[in-house]
């Protein structure tokens, strides 16, 4: 089911004493509007790029056993700390899908190369990064690569709705990037953003994620992705978590924004 909602639904425990996670498909739209246009929404100039995947902060030293994807709005970005596991989940990620695929790692994805590349070409954009929201001024709300010469690495929500889009599905593995102040629109969040600027649904984070469990998940819904549809691979991947034991935190956290339907890699 689609539903417009500001809180998880799939950790929630129904009359029979399940996880609506066990019974149901949950994904979010905007507004039934919103799904209507999207799943009517005819892709122009597509060229087939299967995969992009980024990876900026994938430098290892100085690591923690527990690195949070989250920063504040207000953070100094040079001491931002390394997200070493995001490497091979991007690396990883790539290995499964369909060529071709770009991978952009370490000091190679800075903010101008990832805004310079034909990014309306690609079916699939991973990006995992650092995450900033700002819950005053949410159009100031980031993803953070690294600085590079007059720039400081945050990709702006305004910024975002900027791109030129065609994807079936973008991936925003960082923090928070599912949250943000309610507006007249609705939630005025980093999805909803990568909505506006063309994808067709986006995976996006509720709370701050751990890096290492996030490699983990991230990997295992790609290999549901694909042969699966896009709401039936994140449901899939989550039930995978919670019968490995894993406790909601580390799969609930994630949501589907836009139109559920449609698999990207799957056989014609």
């Amino acid at each position: 089911m689609a539903v417009c909602i500001s809180c998880p639904l799939a950790p929630l425990i129904d009359d029979s004493g399940k996880y609506v996670l066990e019974v149901k498909t949950v994904s979010v739209a905007p507004s039934g509007t919103v799904l209507s246009l999207l799943r009517n929404r005819v892709n122009t100039g597509f060229v087939d790029r299967a995969y992009l995947g980024v990876a900026p902060w994938a430098e290892s030293r100085n690591a923690k056993p527990w690195t949070l994807r989250a920063i504040s709005s207000d953070t100094n970005t040079p001491g931002l700390p390394p997200l070493p596991a995001s490497r091979d989940e991007v690396e990883s990620i790539a290995a499964l899908l369909p060529r071709p695929s770009t991978v952009l790692i370490g000091a190679e994805a800075t903010k101008k190369k990832f805004e310079g590349l034909p990014l309306g070409e690609y079916r699939v954009l991973h990006l995992a990064l650092h995450g900033a929201v700002d819950p005053v001024f949410p159009d100031k709300s980031a993803l953070v690569f690294p600085p590079s010469k007059g720039d400081d690495g945050h990709l702006q929500a305004k910024d975002i709705r900027q791109l030129h889009l065609n994807a079936e599905l973008v991936t925003l593995s960082a923090c928070d990037t599912a949250v943000g102040p309610v507006g007249t629109a609705g939630i005025e969040s980093l999805d909803r953003a990568f909505i506006e600027a063309g994808a067709n649904s986006v995976v996006s984070s509720r709370w701050a994620l751990e890096d290492s469990s996030t490699d983990t998940f991230m990997k295992t819904l790609y290999k549901h992705l694909n042969h699966e549809n896009k709401g039936d691979a994140l449901r899939d991947a989550k039930l995978d978590l919670l019968h490995a034991g894993a406790a909601p935190y580390y799969w609930a956290a994630y949501d589907l924004v836009g139109d559920p339907i449609g698999a990207p890699f799957a056989k014609e």
